[in-house]
């Protein structure tokens, strides 16, 4: 009997103790289940808190997830990135290699990590893991894009020789246009024209649609004087693009660096007449036609005037033409452009004063006087007007005038003793 009980109670201890193990167990499930909701919770405010721009806020309710589920990643990578807006780049290199150190696998966190330290100066740490991160990469088309991300992010640090660096060693080596463009920025920006023309002419065979990096190819064969491959790359161009203007303009640009001007002259005055071709280009081509001294003045003088006709509103035409007449000694031409300026109200202080020379020069005194008094009227502070007013009042014997304009100026005088003297030198004739 006793033995019955005996076993009876040791069953119901037995029982009991299973019961309170069971209890434990499940009790322990509720905490981690409640930690887990407080974590979300408190994570989904954070958010919240930072939608507003709260970074205190949000900083504080990190650190509650922090202390709620130590070992998520994510959660240090969020309080990285606030540090780094904040420019608490000690902070932020702690937290982003936090989160690399509690996940090495993710890509993001390890690009963050990298781009933090680069903040922080530490160049050489964050290069070694953004090489860290391509190592893990076995995708070859994830690892193209990992890597140009890499390399946009140094082009805009204008680290060029790390850019480099990455697009050398990039493992899918196709020539893709994403590729061979960014090489082209880079040797655009370290000005290695060598390298420019080998990825410009391999972007070319890639797609010949890249009509904008044709002409940028020929440009460099234009400066470098590879005369014979621009005729052959234009060839090439003009058989999928017979009809462009852009293409009748770069065979005239030919033309005129291969001295070749009969054709060229007959090509010129059509292309200055086109409404297609942009003014841009037609003024680079007289420019190229002016400074060329085996061509005559009179075709240079025909291009000036066909394409001011075609451009009455660009002013600076008519100024270039004056100073290409006064070059000839064709003064009396280049006045009347001035003068054609002047009547337009097209014209700064320094157009008056130029004008006034020319006639001072050609002893044309009573225009000096009309010019001269447009000069005060226009810019009374100006003292040079008042002496040229005062010269021409001399030089027709109108010392009343004279003196009166002398005086003037010369009270309008500061720190120029060069003009001061001039002035005392009429006035002291006069007296």
């Amino acid at each position: 009997m006793k033995k019955t009980i005996v076993l009876i109670l040791l069953s119901s201890l037995l029982f009991s103790c299973k019961q309170l193990k069971i209890n434990n167990k499940v009790s322990g499930q509720d905490i981690v289940k409640q930690n887990r909701e407080m974590f979300i919770e408190t994570l989904s405010e954070a958010n919240m808190t930072l939608l507003f721009d709260n970074k205190t806020k949000a900083i504080e309710l990190l650190n509650k997830c922090a202390d709620l589920e130590p070992d998520n990643a994510d959660v240090y990578y969020l309080l990285s990135n606030i540090y780094l807006q904040q420019n608490l780049l000690t902070n932020a290199v702690y937290f982003a290699q936090k989160s690399v150190d509690l996940n090495s696998d993710n890509y993001w966190f390890i690009y963050n990590y990298a781009y933090i330290l680069h903040q922080n100066f530490e160049i050489e740490q964050g290069y070694e893991q953004f090489n860290l991160l391509l190592n893990k990469i076995t995708d070859k088309n994830i690892d193209t894009l990992w890597r140009y991300k890499i390399v946009d992010f140094y082009l805009a640090q204008e680290n060029y020789d790390k850019a480099l660096n990455l697009l050398n060693a990039q493992k899918n080596n196709v020539f893709t246009f994403s590729y061979l463009n960014r090489k082209y920025k880079i040797y655009t920006l370290n000005k290695d024209s060598a390298n420019m023309q080998e990825i410009l002419q391999n972007i070319i065979k890639y797609d010949k649609t890249k009509f904008q990096y044709f002409l940028q190819l020929l440009d460099l064969y234009f400066k470098n004087n590879d005369l014979t491959l621009a005729h052959k790359l234009i060839a090439e161009f003009e058989i999928i693009y017979p009809n462009s203007i852009d293409i009748k303009y770069l065979k005239i640009r030919l033309l005129l660096l291969q001295k070749n001007y009969e054709p060229a002259n007959a090509q010129i005055l059509e292309l200055m007449n086109s409404e297609i071709l942009s003014f841009e280009k037609k003024y680079e081509l007289l420019k190229i036609v002016v400074n060329d001294e085996n061509i005559t003045n009179d075709n240079k003088e025909n291009l000036y005037l066909a394409l001011f006709s075609k451009h009455d509103d660009k002013n600076f035409l008519l100024t270039d033409l004056a100073t290409f007449y006064e070059k000839q000694d064709r003064t009396q031409d280049a006045i009347k452009i001035w003068e054609h300026l002047i009547k337009k109200s097209s014209f700064n202080d320094k157009n008056l004063l130029h004008l006034s020379e020319l006639y001072a020069k050609n002893e044309k005194y009573n225009d000096l006087i009309t010019t001269s008094l447009l000069g005060i009227e226009t810019y009374p502070n100006l003292p040079i007007f008042y002496l040229n007013l005062g010269i021409a009042y001399f030089k027709i014997a109108d010392f009343k005038n004279a003196l009166k304009y002398f005086k003037s100026g010369k009270n309008l005088i500061i720190n120029n003793p060069d003009m001061e003297k001039q002035f005392n030198e009429y006035i002291n004739l006069i007296h």
